[in-house]
């Protein structure tokens, strides 16, 4: 991962450049104050990393299943990822409703992945691992929502 410089004003007025190395934070799980931008936010990542699997995952549904269930369940994960980059670029006063509606988008996700299970299309260990990371999402999600309110 890259070194940014970031400028800022010194004490004494002058201005300054320091570095910020983004892999020793992420490596020590102290995130800055600031956040740069959503996709350094830890709930970006996890729903990145469910929308990979669940995009792998789709590969090994059945013909018939493959292109209705599996195509609706990747596209929940990507508006539900899409929810997220909205609430994290929004507005105080918005930021509110896009968190509700990412609430939404996680609660469907939710809904087709059981589908998926009933219907078995997924393995138990990747279920498993779905409904993990969709409770860890739904925590930073319930957290987000709270602290904003």
């Amino acid at each position: 991962m890259p070194v940014h410089p970031v400028y800022y004003v010194s004490r004494d007025g002058i201005p300054a450049m320091r570095r910020i190395d983004f892999q020793f934070l992420r490596l020590h799980q102290t995130y800055p104050r600031f956040m740069l931008t959503i996709h350094d936010a830890p709930v970006f990542q996890k729903t990145y990393d469910l929308l990979k699997d669940v995009h792998v995952a789709r590969r090994t549904f059945t013909k018939s299943e493959k292109y209705s269930l599996g195509a609706r369940i990747e596209d929940t994960a990507l508006d539900l990822l899409y929810a997220i980059v909205e609430a994290g670029q929004s507005k105080r006063e918005w930021k509110i409703a896009a968190l509700d509606t990412s609430l939404r988008r996680l609660e469907h996700m939710k809904v087709l992945t059981r589908l998926a299970w009933d219907m078995e299309q997924v393995a138990e260990r990747r279920m498993i691992a779905w409904q993990e990371s969709l409770q860890t999402i739904g925590r930073m999600l319930g957290g987000w929502r709270k602290q904003s309110a």
